[in-house]
């Protein structure tokens, strides 16, 4: 009976409900109010997950980010977890317009890294709408 509700719940979804994309861009080194980065889909984005997986996952270092639709900030966490736990949090300016996210660091210590686009570094996004 769970799986018949699950099944409908899914259905449903898909027939004009919730529309969800996912995808990879590639980070060009710019940051800051005059380099934003951008994302377009084919739908109004309401969640936007973007990651960065660590280069060598002996590490375990990775960024991301989750944003929700009306805010005009977010957080971007950064963990690590080699040889013990570190994190922080910054402030990122978002620009919500139509189908496109727009966002961009800046103010003391902003850089590429912070803003999600270190370059040639591969980053993957998952949004729901």
């Amino acid at each position: 009976a769970d799986n018949a509700k699950i099944d409908a719940a899914l259905a449903a979804a898909a027939s004009g409900g919730a529309k969800i994309a996912a995808g990879t861009y590639t980070g060009t080194g710019t940051y800051g109010v005059g380099n934003p980065n951008s994302l377009t889909f084919d739908f109004e984005p309401k969640l936007v997950i973007i990651m960065r997986p660590p280069a060598d996952y002996s590490s375990y270092t990775y960024e991301a980010a989750v944003w929700i639709r009306g805010q005009p900030y977010g957080n971007q966490h950064f963990s690590e977890s080699s040889g013990g736990s570190t994190g922080r949090c910054m402030s990122i300016t978002l620009n919500w317009s139509g189908n496109t996210l727009f966002w961009y660091a800046e103010g003391s210590g902003a850089n590429a890294g912070m803003q999600l686009n270190v370059t040639n570094q591969p980053y993957y996004y998952a949004v729901i709408g």
